[in-house]
C-alpha cells in the first residue's frame, strides 16, 4: 500500500474562504462520501495510506485541513 504522495493531493485540492479564513479540503474517488477530520493537531496527509484504499472500494474520500492545520488558515479574529 502506497501512501498518496504530495503530487497527487494538489489537482483535487480545493479552498473555502470566508471571513478572511481559508479552509482546505481534498476530494478523491467517486461513490459514497467518507469525510476524515484529524482529531488533534495534524494535517489531512495523515490519511495518506487510507485514502488509496477507500478510492479502491468505491469510495469519495474528503479529507479537510481544520483552521490552523496544514494547508488552512488561523482565523484573523478570536473564536469564542
Amino acid at each position: 500500500m502506497h501512501p498518496v504522495t504530495s503530487r497527487e493531493w494538489q489537482p483535487s485540492c480545493r479552498c473555502r474562504k470566508r471571513d478572511g479564513l481559508k479552509i482546505w479540503y481534498g476530494v478523491f474517488g467517486t461513490g459514497r462520501p467518507v469525510i476524515l477530520l484529524e482529531g488533534g493537531e495534524d494535517p489531512a496527509d495523515d490519511w495518506s495510506l487510507l485514502v488509496p484504499v477507500l478510492v479502491r472500494h468505491g469510495y469519495r474520500a474528503i479529507v479537510i485541513d481544520t483552521r490552523c492545520r496544514g494547508r488552512s488558515t488561523c482565523s484573523p479574529r478570536r473564536l469564542d
